[in-house]
């Protein structure tokens, strides 16, 4: 493959450089470059921006940045080295070196400040399994433009809107058309049902511009829509497999297109997807989904060396409804309305795995059965910042105990896990 630094495909209303980023050029014959893989995981976990270029198949980015020794570890923006590190080194080195270009950015473990759904309450408006509309128009309906204003401009994406309940709707999209305002900017949102365009306010419920590059946005449609699943099992996302992809190209309506999955997880960092084709300008935040119409992915960036789109994955996206307290998004409703109800507020006995996560001043965010894969996401952010977990919990997600490392320092108020089993 012909890798080269992604390229967002937001529409940017002033125009923007590329973030910083952080090449690690490496190669699986390389001894060196294998004992560096756990201090770049760290990296990664901890909010900071790294692709790794396997040398093998990048001869351009080899001859055009002069790398001759692995691994090499080099800070570029807007296709130029800002800062460059040669060998087996440290965490801290690394750090150092990226803290130079850009600030580091955290992925909170605290429940976000804006208002979110479940404040709604739980009567379902709109059913998802409810019979009517071909798939390819329940996709098209179900996809909206978003514009945030920040104050250099504006940023152009779109969204998913996977849930609707009780007059609101929530749309999935992507977290980085959020980050010039830093979440505070005004959002607006066209909805296209039958064609004809309506605009309504949006409010920020959470974003992540860092990880996982995703953003939940909670609407009044003032119509019906009939949302689209979220997809529950994480083994319908496979190479190969025929799937849809949704976006609003350069802010016009909605278009559909069929793709395949072109590969699982080919960058470092959290769980990613290429498909074939080039997103356009105005795609990113749009949705992925499978040939039953289920949603696995969301798209955040462009490859035009290979003519290929980049989707953050269905595991992101089930981890980011779980820390935003939106878990009852991944349940399909019941035949009656009133049972969303009653299973969210009077049925504790249903919940096998009941999970707090402690802040460190103190906010607890309370998951009640989480999947497997964000609980040891989760847990794992939790333990390399000096927190603690319970046996049981790391038993049941298959993560061996073991203290933090010894060059993290533990803070005053140490994250801390903790859960019961009903089983």
């Amino acid at each position: 493959m012909n890798w080269h630094v992604l390229l967002l495909a937001a529409a940017i209303g002033q125009g923007q450089a590329d973030e910083p980023v952080m090449l690690e050029f490496t190669a699986d014959w390389c001894p060196a470059c294998r004992t560096m893989e756990s201090t770049v995981d760290r990296l990664v976990k901890n909010g900071y921006p790294v692709k790794r270029v396997v040398v093998d198949r990048n001869q351009e980015l080899i001859s055009r940045f002069q790398v001759v020794q692995l691994p090499t570890f080099l800070m570029v923006k807007d296709g130029k080295e800002l800062a460059r590190l040669v060998g087996a080194t440290s965490y801290t080195r690394l750090e150092q070196m990226i803290r130079r270009v850009r600030p580091p950015e955290q992925v909170s473990l605290a429940p976000a400040k804006q208002q979110t759904l479940s404040r709604i309450p739980l009567v379902e408006t709109t059913r998802r399994d409810a019979p009517g509309l071909p798939l390819t128009k329940r996709l098209l309906q179900a996809t909206v433009r978003l514009e945030v204003h920040d104050p250099k401009g504006r940023s152009i994406g779109s969204g998913t809107i996977i849930d609707a309940r009780s007059g609101y709707a929530l749309v999935l999209t992507c977290g980085h058309l959020f980050r010039d305002s830093g979440g505070t900017g005004k959002i607006e949102v066209d909805l296209f049902v039958d064609s004809v365009r309506r605009r309504v306010p949006g409010q920020l419920v959470r974003f992540d511009a860092v990880r996982h590059d995703i953003a939940l946005v909670k609407i009044q449609p003032g119509v019906l829509i009939q949302p689209v699943p979220v997809a529950g099992q994480l083994s319908v996302v496979k190479k190969g497999a025929a799937v849809f992809s949704t976006g609003c190209d350069h802010g016009d309506q909605p278009s559909l297109k069929r793709t395949h999955i072109n590969s699982l997880n080919r960058y470092h960092g959290p769980d990613n997807i290429q498909i074939a084709g080039l997103p356009a300008d105005g795609r990113s935040g749009g949705g992925l989904f499978t040939a039953g119409g289920e949603l696995i992915g969301v798209c955040n960036a462009a490859d035009p060396l290979d003519n290929e789109g980049f989707y953050s994955s269905l595991v992101n996206v089930h981890a980011q409804l779980q820390l935003a307290g939106l878990s009852f998004v991944l349940n399909p409703p019941g035949n009656d309305p009133a049972a969303i109800v009653a299973a969210s507020h009077n049925a504790p006995a249903a919940i096998t795995l009941q999970v707090i996560v402690r802040g460190t001043n103190g906010e607890e965010l309370l998951l009640n059965h989480p999947s497997i894969s964000s609980l040891r996401e989760i847990i794992q952010q939790a333990r390399s910042q000096g927190g603690t977990v319970p046996e049981g919990i790391r038993q049941a997600v298959g993560i061996p105990i073991s203290p933090p490392p010894n060059d993290i320092a533990s803070p005053q108020s140490p994250p801390l896990i903790r859960g019961q089993s009903n089983d």
